[in-house]
């Protein structure tokens, strides 16, 4: 976007609303550039009330005719981008001054609203550096202003923030002149000029380093000032005064023709900036920036210098400052809302993560009960076939009966039974397994996939003699001497 391109105005259906009750339709669609019929057909498309003939001629009578109300009707997507023009100052402040008179007649002490009293300001263009606001004073000083040896500070008037100025020397007189005169108009209103880090302290904001302008010197920016702003409504207003320029061919010289041809990355400059001494007064929306702060501008244009138009200046910073206030509350609301929702997300996820650990401990308990319960009725069955019979095993270097040491597992296994546990049966083992590998193991075990090597009753589990050598593992139920258990290894 270049410097002179505008951005466009984006009008809601309550704007539009306001804005066909302000002014007669005719005018108002010169002021945004398109017909009145087209303007019509738009209100009728989006269920706006439109004045009828003889409404404006009964209004400059001084009668009060009836004006309906704009029609509730189910939200749509187009109801916020109703209309969108290029920017009319006139076209807007009639809709905002409407919308604020009207706020300021149902309020209980009947104050004025800005846009009114900015239409009421009597604007007096300063005239002399000298007697200038001390921010001018002081860009006059940094800009080394003519009459800069003449300038009298009060004390602690000499530091402070500067008024941002892209300008030539030539026009430097008449833009501190315009820029006194329109801080004057701002100070009236109760608006305040000041460094953007003292401004934020006034808001209750952390006094966080602010960007310098887009237009400044990046040179020496470590020790420049910085640039001040204006606090309307409480939101920051960024602004610079600057010259315009125009673009103007020009012809390289035989010098540059022939290094062209010398140096491959050199190339002569074809074009060059040109100062009009025309100056401009630009707006700048410095929050929530994505791709650069959005500008706009109030220019000298034919007939009507900038000096004429600081009241629609002021009206757009206010309006400036109402979008601001707008996008912050809703920004500091999604936000708020964004950390409910990752508050009761966390708290969610703790409340699963709990839940999750007594699930484990619930399964892992039952799983052991049931176990328990699975082989307490083995060995209940095992002692009712065996009767008064012990069944021997070999248990380190003793036999003991099986069916009793099988009891005092199963009452450590389960988890119902008063049984302590020592740790004995919990199996030991240096080398890493997969516990996926265990559990196959463990299964096949319990669903007599191992049949052959388990007990039989009246089995008997003497080795038999076998040609050559080979190992065998020996069974449990192998149960003899110690000394013919070492013989046998």
């Amino acid at each position: 976007m270049t410097d002179d391109e505008e951005v466009p105005l984006t009008l809601s259906r309550d704007d539009l609303y306001e804005l066909v009750w302000s002014k007669p339709m005719l005018e108002l669609a010169k002021d945004f550039g398109i017909s009145d019929r087209g303007l019509a057909k738009r209100c009728k498309r989006l269920g706006i009330p439109v004045p009828g003939r003889g409404y404006w001629a009964r209004v400059d009578a001084g009668q009060s005719p009836y004006r309906p109300k704009l029609p509730k009707r189910e939200e749509k997507w187009s109801d916020q981008s109703a209309l969108k023009v290029a920017p009319s100052i006139g076209a807007y402040t009639s809709a905002l001054v409407a919308r604020e008179e009207l706020n300021a007649t149902s309020s209980p002490d009947g104050t004025k609203s800005i846009p009114t009293q900015i239409q009421e300001l009597v604007i007096a263009a300063s005239t002399s550096i000298l007697e200038a606001l001390p921010p001018i004073k002081r860009t006059a000083l940094r800009r080394k202003h003519a009459e800069r040896s003449q300038l009298t500070f009060e004390r602690g008037e000499k530091t402070g923030a500067l008024v941002d100025l892209v300008v030539t020397d030539a026009v430097l007189d008449r833009a501190l002149l315009v820029a006194d005169t329109l801080l004057r108009a701002a100070e009236s209103l109760g608006w305040t000029f000041d460094d953007p880090l003292i401004l934020n302290q006034k808001q209750g904001r952390p006094a966080e380093v602010e960007e310098k302008s887009p237009n400044a010197d990046h040179k020496g920016e470590a020790t420049e000032p910085n640039k001040g702003r204006l606090l309307v409504e409480g939101e920051q207003v960024a602004f610079l005064i600057e010259e315009r320029f125009r673009i103007e061919s020009r012809e390289p010289s035989a010098h540059e023709l022939a290094r062209e041809k010398r140096e491959y990355s050199y190339h002569a400059p074809r074009k060059v900036e040109v100062a009009t001494g025309a100056l401009r007064v630009v707006r700048i929306d410095t929050y929530r920036r994505y791709w650069g702060p959005v500008r706009r501008s109030w220019y000298d244009r034919k007939g009507k210098k900038v000096e004429q138009q600081l009241p629609e200046v002021l009206l757009g910073f206010y309006e400036l400052a109402l979008a601001t206030k707008a996008r912050r509350a809703k920004d500091e609301k999604e936000a708020r809302e964004e950390k409910e929702r990752q508050r009761r997300k966390e708290e969610w996820e703790a409340l699963q993560e709990a839940n999750d650990k007594l699930i484990d401990q619930l399964e892992t308990d039952a799983g052991a009960w049931h176990r328990a319960r699975y082989l307490r009725r083995y060995v209940v069955a095992a002692r009712r076939a065996l009767g008064s019979q012990a069944l021997p095993v070999r248990f380190r270097e003793e036999t003991i009966n099986f069916l009793t040491w099988a009891e005092g597992y199963v009452n450590q296994l389960d988890p119902l039974h008063s049984a302590r546990r020592t740790g004995a049966y919990e199996k030991h083992n240096p080398y890493y397994h997969g516990d996926l590998e265990d559990m196959k193991k463990s299964f096949g075990r319990l669903l007599g996939s191992q049949w052959s090597s388990a007990w039989k009753l009246g089995q008997d589990y003497t080795p038999k003699p076998t040609a050559g050598y080979s190992y065998r593992e020996k069974s449990v139920f192998e149960v003899g001497s110690v000394e013919a258990q070492d013989d046998d290894d």
